[in-house]
């Protein structure tokens, strides 16, 4: 028993206090999860009921988190507090707009955020219990991203990624003293920390569409600029420091890194101290500065102090008991959001509201279901295999995207198994095709399967051997066979012409008149004994006493054999 004691004990003073901290060292946020981390990137707890999570700070005086997560359409801002469970709360009615940065004023308990669609650093007072945000900074070119609190010296800390001008700027929490402390050989500064031990800012610099990422620093007035860490293909996010080292996540490379302060190379490779299969994002460093602002530990004192005179004054006043954290407001119990009841006893959240996930509440206090890996729908009711894969495949949900990937039966293919192999060797003959089977898995006359291997394959493929048609691309060739077409068309027309135009037969005929015979016509007659008269086409002459008209056919071969037959009139 002795023995299981002191293992509990040793055990308790490992994991849980190391003198006035916490039992972690980072904190980060990836995905829907915040996780706890040491030093070295082990991994101590994670907690879940969120939908994608962005930004985070930490109050060390009230040991609470606080982050911002994309719900939906909108971000909400959430305190958490990591005891016995995870205890989750929107502090503010209405939606924040789009949450970049977060960072807490322990010492008037004011939490401030970025606002990057708006323009604007917003705040709102953690004791406001009409949770009403106000509008601190409003900018005209500065689109405000990571921001930071000096607490001892009354600072606030922001860095504007603009592309026109990006800048690191500061000013007083009262709104003077406006300071531009960096503006040049900067490109796109998103993450923020404060190093209050040596009195210094660090930022990094992501520099996106550049070969290198940059983690830098400055003393908090502005001077002694140092590059702390350069390399290429590294894209900096969040961003922060302790006693020893320097950490930031990498969103290209999905990592966390780590660089002691003793390193005085930048080009150094910085420690990998651990991975992640989706893309991590703020993060916060447990190295409060009690030790080094005078003022921390009389107001943690404070607090404390004022919290158990709360409870007590609750106790005392008010016989009727509200659950949850619920308060007596004139005599009926006023509940945090997410629960409700006459006594706050009914949370609105239930733990069978979410089929397979987490719930939390949404900015409007309405329950939203975070859903474990695999599941979709409202309620996570549904679960992305179910009646995926076809023909008896079996479905599993593969990282880094969660979606369902089907392990087909022999003799189906297919990214559902939905088609049958031999009815596509049928109707393709792959396997006859030696141009295309050594390449390619199957072409149907439904689909044509391939892998990015074979696609790439496919189209060398098909430049190496183009297509007849690709043979008639050439201009020459089209000029040319217009040429011939044009010349055709031209010798059918004067064919046609031709044809129509020819010129009627010519009809000849001799013509003895007898003597003393009526003549045909009133023309003078000769001497002689008789008159010859040659008649040449009769239509175009006035020899004829009736009309004229040219005959067709048989109708026109009697006529010249009677013609010919006569001599005489």
């Amino acid at each position: 028993m002795l023995i299981k004691l002191s293992v509990i004990l040793i055990l308790v003073k490992i994991f849980h206090v190391k003198g006035n901290q916490l039992d972690w060292d980072l904190a980060i946020v990836v995905d829907n999860e915040i996780q706890l981390l040491t030093s070295n990137g082990t991994l101590i707890d994670s907690r879940s009921p969120f939908s994608l999570l962005k930004a985070i700070t930490y109050d060390g005086v009230r040991d609470q988190f606080i982050v911002s997560d994309r719900d939906t359409k909108n971000d909400t801002i959430f305190t958490v507090r990591l005891s016995k469970e995870t205890e989750t709360e929107p502090i503010m009615k209405g939606p924040p707009g789009d949450v970049q940065g977060l960072a807490i004023d322990p010492l008037d308990d004011v939490l401030y955020w970025s606002n990057a669609i708006n323009h604007t650093i917003n705040y709102i007072s953690l004791n406001d219990s009409t949770h009403d945000s106000k509008e601190f900074i409003l900018f005209k070119d500065v689109v405000p991203h990571a921001i930071a609190i000096d607490v001892c010296n009354r600072y606030i800390y922001y860095t504007n990624p603009s592309g026109s001008k990006p800048t690191i700027e500061r000013r007083k929490l009262d709104n003077s003293h406006h300071q531009i402390l960096v503006d040049d050989t900067i490109m796109t500064p998103v993450g923020l920390a404060i190093d209050y031990k040596e009195q210094r800012l660090y930022w990094a610099d992501s520099r996106i569409g550049t070969v290198a990422g940059r983690i830098e620093s400055i003393s908090l007035d502005g001077k002694d600029r140092k590059l702390i860490a350069e390399r290429t293909t590294m894209e900096p996010f969040g961003l922060a420091v302790d006693e020893d080292a320097i950490y930031w996540t990498d969103t290209n490379n999905n990592g966390l890194y780590k660089l002691l302060k003793s390193e005085t190379n930048p080009y150094a490779d910085p420690q990998k101290i651990t991975s992640f299969s989706d893309i991590p994002m703020g993060l916060v460093a447990n190295a409060y500065m009690k030790d080094d602002c005078e003022i921390l530990p009389e107001l943690i004192q404070q607090y404390q102090e004022s919290k158990k005179q709360t409870t007590t004054a609750q106790t005392v006043e008010e016989s009727l008991v509200c659950l949850n954290g619920g308060s007596v407001k004139d005599k009926k119990c006023d509940c945090k959001p997410g629960y409700t009841g006459n006594y706050c006893e009914i949370p609105i959240c239930s733990s069978a509201y979410c089929l397979n996930g987490n719930c939390y509440l949404s900015s409007s206090g309405k329950p939203m279901c975070s859903c474990k890996k695999g599941y979709i729908g409202n309620r996570c009711q549904k679960n992305k295999c179910d009646y995926y894969c076809l023909n008896e495949g079996k479905c599993a949900i593969t990282p880094p995207r969660n979606e369902p990937k089907c392990e087909c039966l022999d003799g189906f293919i297919g990214n559902r198994c939905e088609y049958n192999q031999q009815t596509c060797d049928f109707y393709c003959n792959a396997k006859e095709n030696t141009a295309y089977s050594a390449e390619f898995e199957y072409m149907c006359r439904c689909s044509f399967m391939y892998s990015e291997k074979n696609a790439s394959a496919l189209l060398s493929r098909l430049q190496e051997r183009p297509s007849i048609l690709s043979k008639f691309q050439d201009p020459v060739i089209y000029l040319s066979a217009l040429v011939l077409f044009c010349m055709l068309v031209i010798v059918a027309l004067f064919i046609y012409i031709h044809n129509v135009h020819k010129k009627r037969p010519r009809i000849k005929k001799r013509i003895i008149v007898n003597k003393n015979v009526t003549p045909l016509t009133f023309r003078p007659q000769p001497n002689t004994e008789q008159c010859e008269i040659t008649i040449e086409n009769c239509c175009n002459m006035n020899v004829c006493e009736t009309p004229c008209f040219e005959p067709t056919g048989e109708d026109k071969k009697k006529l010249l054999m009677n013609m010919e037959g006569e001599d005489i009139y």
